[in-house]
């Protein structure tokens, strides 16, 4: 699919499931953004655009958009993170972080989202933050793209995979804490959203890894 012809198809997507321009962009990036995009006068970054066809169901590995270096090589690198901590090699994975943070734009969400996913994930590994630490560090990923996150009202959100995991690793956090109640809240609500979503209000590819990747 051509990209003018997929943002209409993004704008009628929205259109069909009753949600705004608002909603589906909300920590993605601007409103403004999004309606250029619609009306082909402006091709988002890759990864903003598969995290926006993911918000609205859509499954993002049909599309081709095109990607400069930089891109690129964010791409490479988060690959090369996620196998890092696959592999338990700590010290090369926060090495990668370290690279990716130097090219990542402050405004580009999506990768510092990732950033502090992964630092939780590898420091997890060589326990080198506390359980609070991991919890606000989560916290803080989950409202880089969804700024008014919280627990009892999570099913006003639309979700992203990652956005998805985020929620799981922080149930998975609170267990670590020894906050069981909570936990299992946020387990809870991750099963409901995700039902929800397989039932055609969302898209979201079976992950047995869901939460830990």
């Amino acid at each position: 699919m051509q990209n003018y012809k997929l943002g209409e198809y993004i704008r009628q997507r929205r259109l069909d499931l009753g949600l705004t321009q608002e909603q589906v962009c909300a920590g993605i990036c601007e409103s403004v953004t999004l309606s250029r995009f619609e009306n082909g006068k402006q091709t988002p970054s890759r990864n903003r655009i598969n995290a926006i066809l993911q918000r609205l169901g859509l499954p993002d590995d049909r599309y081709y958009a095109l990607v400069t270096p930089e891109e690129l090589e964010i791409e490479a690198l988060k690959k090369e993170i996620v196998s890092c901590n696959a592999l338990k090699c700590v010290e090369e994975g926060f090495d990668k972080i370290s690279r990716l943070e130097k090219i990542a734009k402050p405004d580009d969400q999506i990768t510092q989202q990732f950033i502090l996913r992964s630092k939780v994930l590898l420091g997890g590994l060589d326990k080198r933050y506390s359980n609070d630490e991991r919890i606000q560090m989560l916290l803080q990923a989950i409202r880089m793209t969804i700024p008014d996150f919280q627990l009892d009202k999570i099913e006003d959100f639309l979700f992203t995979l990652d956005e998805m995991k985020l929620v799981n690793q922080i149930g998975n956090a609170y267990s670590l804490s020894g906050d069981n109640e909570k936990s299992s809240r946020y387990f809870l609500s991750t099963a409901s959203i995700y039902k929800k979503a397989s039932s055609g209000n969302g898209y979201f590819k079976q992950d047995a890894s869901l939460g830990f990747v």
